[in-house]
């Protein structure tokens, strides 16, 4: 029974998501971890949509790190399923990427305790 449901329960857990802060979303990425380790063939339909929308999530969110986290799980457990993994390096690398180097000109790293003064 679950599994013929999960069609339309995949899809709306993402709707829910956007719309969701605090508690509410962790449990809806949560859902979300757990019902595309269940059903990767609903997710892999809609692999684009699904990374640009799980990076969209991970910048809004980005100074809460247990947001970031759940997202990271999530994007781990989409990995997994190879229809989704050119999505991934296609969407969601690349802004990884600038997030990082944007970052990093606003805090430069401190490679030795040289580096502090």
């Amino acid at each position: 029974v679950v599994s013929t449901q999960s069609t339309g329960i995949i899809p709306s857990l993402f709707d829910l998501a956007g719309n969701m802060e605090g508690d509410l979303l962790m449990l809806c990425l949560d859902s979300l971890r757990v019902s595309v380790s269940f059903r990767p063939d609903i997710v892999a339909v809609e692999a684009d949509k699904v990374n640009k929308f799980l990076v969209e999530l991970f910048v809004r969110h980005a100074s809460d790190t247990f947001v970031v986290s759940q997202v990271n799980d999530v994007l781990i457990t989409l990995a997994e399923i190879p229809e989704c993994r050119g999505s991934i390096q296609n969407n969601v690398v690349p802004v990884l990427l600038q997030i990082l180097r944007s970052s990093k000109s606003y805090y430069p790293l401190k490679l030795s305790v040289d580096d502090e003064e």
